[in-house]
């Protein structure tokens, strides 16, 4: 049994890691092409979500590959 157990917790330690899955990019304004800080970058119908950073970049990452549209959505514009 204690050999066993070992075994088990030999593989488990030793299984791949699952990389996830991410969209990278950039939100500019498409007049002027200035990159837009705090939008919200989101999949749609789902609660996976981020926002963009002082030059415009994301990273929105997912557990598992989804279907859904991307939105992204700028307050005062």
């Amino acid at each position: 049994m204690r050999c066993l157990l070992s075994i088990f917790f030999i593989v488990l330690c030793c299984a791949p890691v699952l990389a996830q899955d991410a969209i990278r990019g950039f939100v500019v304004d498409s007049a002027t092409n200035k990159p837009i800080e705090g939008a919200a970058v989101f999949y749609e119908n789902t609660m996976l979500g981020t926002s963009t950073n002082k030059n415009g970049f994301f990273v929105l990452r997912a557990e598992e590959k989804s279907k859904s549209f991307i939105n992204i959505r700028v307050l005062g514009w």
